[in-house]
């Protein structure tokens, strides 16, 4: 044993080291504090004023309480808790993200962002993990999972993404208006005029999000295919998040349901084969719900809470729908506050370490939303009732209160899912068919019936808050299908459960008949998911939608066009004329980039001098089919070019071009 005078030593040491911890922590923490404050007021935003003062004083009150605590504990000993250290590890990320989105918040020099702000960002994420990550994790222990269920669940994500890859650019039949004008975005981007990932570009949509697509047309070329590859491949990944997710919280038999049923889902299958962004919601709702789940589950695992934080973080540069993920986030915690206090407070340090992981990932989107809120606020502006106005309008319109008003929007919400037709970007649908109106209907009564318990609340709670946000509060739900994708997954898992409980009560009634079950359950299945694939490729793909008047036209003139910059002469477009047709429409612009940024769109009939090109070009003139005046113009100004008669895919007459020789110079 050691003499008393060691022991005496050793205690000194050991408190002189504990003093240390202590009183570094709380100066790191107040260095932390001011090095903040002073990056933002360097910003010299008018909007951070109030934040500066009040991290300022915090530091000072920090480095106070630092010296109380250090006075507080004298010569007793202690031991210092070194887990705080791990939160000055993400105050030091958060730094490092906050400088990141500062030093390009005003440039206009791409260069500042490429090789400082996104190497930053990046570095302060890796920092936010590293820091907060287990050094000593405990194993994660998983049931094994049979060679057959791998099997069966390769096959599922193979068929989903065939379903979904197969005749990319022939369905839908054109580029919907929100994806041409993504696709010049992702142009921009690659050409280096969008080079601001942490600020809204187009309708309020972040450049992040145009900076992936646009990596997938640099990768793959500036085609329809390439731009809607990323929803096939991100769609097939949200099945395979979907049936993780239902296998953590109900089991093999309704994952598996519930994955092959997605697979084949109409409306899941439409917005994975289109260049919108809808279906990250469906992906990361899926995601993040699994790895929170899987971290409140397994107390002591650290890690699901930081990539969900992580997931969490991302998910909010996509689809819009990622804001409604922190809210239904928001209300499992109260539920298990409520039900499970005695767990939260266990796991409180996970959970704060997650929203550690979070705010660093966010910080650009924080430092943004203040500044330019209006612009961050964008599409709930232009679309929700509550933010544009309409809501008191319509009340005042109609004579009617509010609850009636928001009773019919409502209505609409529910008929746009069990009848439709949806208007906009699905359009003539329904988003469910009937035999699933039915199957939701009756699995969300049993959800019901069970919502004490969390897996359950989940459901339901997310679901109508994505109703609730998509559909009852927005302009028009019967406009809104691209609002409600993130439900497919969740409206599927409730089918999935209520099939396997049905499926689970006939095997204990009739054990003996398990054989049978089985094949019933397996041909309802295979039913259903033939159902919902022919519904896709059979009703809707034969209907051949072109969603409005001028989406088919510019798609085959930007075809023509294109098919134009492919033959050695150099051209002159005149397209005749607006509003009827015109030539630099977004999906022209994409599909031709040299043609159609430069083609002339006339507004009034034409005349002699319009329809002259520069010497040494030949050329090009489009005439819209509902105007044989101006045809009749350009056929007696050019009697010696024969007319090219255009249609679409129902044989309807689309525009007519002349081909005229270039005049030598």
């Amino acid at each position: 044993m050691p003499s008393p005078a060691t022991a005496r030593s050793n205690a000194t040491q050991n408190r002189t080291l504990e003093r240390t911890h202590l009183l570094a922590w709380f100066i790191s923490s107040a260095v932390i504090l001011n090095l903040a404050a002073r990056i933002l007021e360097a910003g010299q935003e008018a909007e951070f004023v109030q934040l500066t003062a009040w991290l300022t004083v915090t530091s000072i009150l920090l480095l106070l309480a630092g010296s109380v605590a250090l006075i507080a504990t004298g010569h007793r000993a202690f031991v210092w808790p070194r887990w705080l250290w791990q939160f000055s590890g993400l105050g030091v990320a958060a730094l490092l993200s906050l400088i990141a989105t500062q030093v390009s918040f005003r440039s206009p020099d791409p260069a500042v962002t490429w090789y400082q702000t996104i190497p930053l960002w990046i570095s302060a994420v890796a920092v936010a993990l590293l820091v907060a990550w287990p050094r000593r994790g405990t194993p994660l222990t998983v049931e094994a999972t049979p060679r057959w269920e791998w099997i069966a669940l390769l096959g599922i994500l193979a068929f989903a993404f065939l379903l979904r890859v197969v005749d990319l650019h022939g369905l839908p039949c054109v580029l919907m208006g929100d994806e041409s004008k993504f696709a010049l975005q992702a142009r921009a981007f690659n050409q280096g005029s969008l080079y601001q990932p942490f600020q809204t570009a187009l309708d309020g949509h972040w450049g992040l999000w145009f900076m992936v697509l646009g990596t997938f047309t640099r990768l793959f070329g500036e085609t329809t295919e390439a731009l809607r590859l990323q929803a096939a491949i991100f769609g097939t990944l949200s099945i395979l998040a979907t049936y993780a997710l239902t296998r953590l919280l109900w089991g093999r038999r309704p994952a598996l349901i519930a994955a092959a049923l997605l697979a084949t889902y109409h409306f899941h299958i439409h917005f994975s084969r289109n260049a919108m962004n809808n279906i990250y919601d469906a992906l990361f709702s899926m995601l993040i719900f699994g790895l929170f789940w899987l971290g409140w589950s397994r107390p002591a695992i650290r890690w699901p809470w930081l990539l969900g934080g992580l997931a969490l973080g991302l998910a909010q540069y996509f689809y819009i729908g990622g804001r409604v993920i922190p809210v239904g986030l928001a209300l499992l915690g109260v539920f298990w506050l409520i039900t499970d206090r005695a767990c939260v407070k266990a796991q409180a340090r996970n959970i704060a370490l997650a929203i550690g992981v979070l705010a660093v990932v966010v910080m650009p989107i924080a430092y943004f939303a203040p500044v330019r809120f209006n612009e961050y606020m964008t599409r709930f502006n232009q679309t929700n009732i509550l933010r544009n106005g309409w809501l008191e309008k319509a009340m005042q319109a109609q004579q009617a209160d509010m609850l009636t008003v928001l009773g019919q929007q409502l209505r609409e919400t529910v008929q746009v899912f069990v009848t439709g037709p949806d208007s906009l970007f699905y359009e003539g649908q329904s988003l469910l068919t009937p035999i699933m109106s039915v199957l939701t209907c009756l699995g969300l009564l049993y959800l019901f019936w069970r919502i004490k318990e969390g897996r359950a609340f989940y459901l339901v709670t997310s679901l109508s808050l994505i109703l609730l946000i998509g559909g009852v509060f927005t302009l028009s739900p019967l406009d809104g299908a691209h609002h409600f994708v993130g439900a497919a997954p969740l409206i599927y898992i409730t089918i999935a459960v209520f099939i396997d409980r049905i499926w689970a009560w006939a095997g204990q009634r009739w054990p003996a008949r398990q054989p049978v079950w089985t094949v019933i359950g397996s041909v309802l299945i295979a039913a259903l998911m033939l159902g919902d694939a022919y519904y896709y490729f059979g009703s809707f793909a034969a209907n051949r939608p072109t969603f409005s008047a001028d989406a088919e036209p510019a798609m085959r003139m930007g075809e023509y066009l294109h098919e134009l910059e492919q033959r050695p002469a150099t051209h002159s477009v005149i397209c005749v004329r607006a509003p009827d047709l015109w030539c630099n429409h977004n999906t022209v612009i994409f599909l031709a980039p040299r043609l159609g940024p430069q083609a002339r769109d006339l507004t009034e009939p034409p005349r002699d001098s319009d329809l002259v090109a520069p010497p040494d070009q030949e050329l090009i003139v489009i005439v819209a089919p509902n105007l044989p005046d101006d045809l009749a113009v350009v056929q007696a100004h050019f009697p010696n070019s024969s007319p090219h008669y255009h249609y679409g895919i129902d044989g309807n007459w689309l525009f007519t071009s002349f081909e005229i020789p270039a005049t030598p110079h």
